[in-house]
């Protein structure tokens, strides 16, 4: 799943610039977080 998620976040850095991508890490890993607890 770790795998899944770091291919859309490359493919995404490819659009977007790097501070985004971090958001979108940091976004969807609060929401997995709240997912598996």
């Amino acid at each position: 799943m770790l795998y899944m998620i770091r291919s859309a976040l490359s493919r995404f850095g490819a659009r977007f610039n790097e501070r985004s991508v971090l958001l979108l890490a940091l976004h969807f890993s609060c929401v997995i977080q709240d997912v598996v607890l």
